[in-house]
């Protein structure tokens, strides 16, 4: 996701959110001492079916979380 793509965005809430709701753990870009909450970082661990799935997962989630910020 790029950073700014989705107004009001919060980081922390977006990666709690993703871990409840999904069972996907990222970690949010301020976790990062950066100065901006618009951001979440990933790791690409598990084999690449595993990561389309994953990748597919957060992309839902992100728009979902654009409709109600």
């Amino acid at each position: 996701m790029k950073p700014g793509l989705i107004p009001g965005f919060d980081d922390q809430r977006f990666a709690l959110d993703l871990l409840e709701q999904h069972h996907i753990l990222i970690t949010p870009g301020n976790g990062f001492n950066v100065p901006y909450r618009d951001a979440f970082r990933i790791t690409l661990l598990p084999d690449a079916e595993a990561m389309r799935k994953v990748l597919a997962t957060i992309e839902l989630a992100a728009a979902e979380y654009a409709g109600r910020v």
